[in-house]
């Protein structure tokens, strides 16, 4: 979900890059556009950072003591971030584009079902006490 919400390869809508000579960036050059690329990237770059928070463990060092932990917290969080960020590219680097009709089909066809299904689950478990 960080690779498709970043807009990155293989979930970028490509429409004929090398082709079109119009639209908004064709009116960049220089530091502009190297402002574009910047914010392009910090967006995957954030998107990463909030999957290692959510799933990584954050800034803990995983199976060490918790004297080992305070020690360096930005820098293990760092290597994390960047680590799921080379996953990131290494993705890009692996598959190719995915045609719009695809990602139509699977959101529809795939992911709608199943978060119908989910939310039907949470209501079940709601309802039944669990939670």
């Amino acid at each position: 979900c960080a690779v498709a919400e970043a807009e990155r390869v293989p979930f970028d809508i490509a429409e004929a890059e090398a082709e079109l000579v119009e639209g908004w960036q064709t009116e960049y050059a220089g530091m502009k556009w190297g402002l574009i690329m910047l914010a392009d990237y910090l967006r995957g770059y954030v998107s990463c950072a909030m999957v290692v928070i959510m799933f990584l463990g954050g800034w803990l060092i995983p199976f060490a003591s918790s004297d080992l932990n305070g020690l360096i917290p930005e820098i293990v969080f760092l290597l994390k971030v960047w680590g799921v960020f080379f996953v990131m590219i290494m993705i890009r680097g692996a598959l190719a584009r995915v045609r719009t009709d695809q990602i139509v089909n699977i959101g529809w066809k795939v992911f709608m079902p199943l978060s119908v299904l989910n939310l039907a689950i949470v209501l079940v478990l709601k309802v039944g006490g669990v939670f």
